[in-house]
């Protein structure tokens, strides 16, 4: 079987390749990766799932400090961690600000947002693991607001039913329930 040895190649169109790999573009592909935002956030009924990038190298980035900002009243707040500098000591379930144990890759979950409209931004740090500096520069901007909510839509809803913040008197059991309560 032959390979083409020319993946550099331009082209205008998507070529079939041998095997049936398709070639592309990948001045389309690249130009498309720039026009991404540089960070965004998903949610679901009680999360946010946060991913980044950086369009340039970080020079001395020992990772993320992972700010959530309140949209109404500006409010900003940290979030933590519980993944450390390797060698670093600290009883299971520790947990420390992203500004203190920098996230090192390009996502993670807030597993704790409030139930209001937030936003998040991701500033790279720099510097010694027990002095670190944040590099705003090279910060992204702040995500699109997003809100977590237990409403599914079409009448459906993941209400709490345990844990924190669950109705008293029931059973614990996680389940989706109607919007509507009697």
């Amino acid at each position: 079987m032959s390979v083409h040895a020319a993946p550099y190649r331009r082209h205008s169109r998507r070529d079939k390749r041998p095997g049936g790999m398709e070639r592309v573009d990948f001045d389309r592909a690249l130009a498309h990766y720039r026009e991404m935002p540089q960070i965004r956030a998903y949610v679901d009924s009680d999360h946010v799932f946060i991913a980044w990038k950086s369009n340039a190298l970080i020079p001395g980035c020992r990772g993320f400090a992972l700010k959530r900002e309140l949209t109404g009243s500006r409010a900003e707040t940290i979030l933590d961690t519980w993944v450390g500098f390797a060698g670093d000591t600290a009883p299971p379930g520790t947990r420390r600000p992203s500004t203190e144990w920098p996230i090192q890759r390009f996502l993670w979950s807030d597993y704790d947002p409030p139930r209001e409209e937030v936003s998040y931004q991701a500033v790279p740090l720099t510097g010694d693991k027990d002095a670190l500096v944040e590099d705003a520069g090279h910060s992204t901007g702040w995500s699109e607001p997003v809100t977590v909510t237990a409403d599914a839509g079409d009448g459906i809803s993941a209400r709490r039913l345990c844990g924190p913040g669950a109705p008293t008197g029931r059973s614990p059991v996680c389940a989706l329930s109607p919007t509507t309560r009697s």
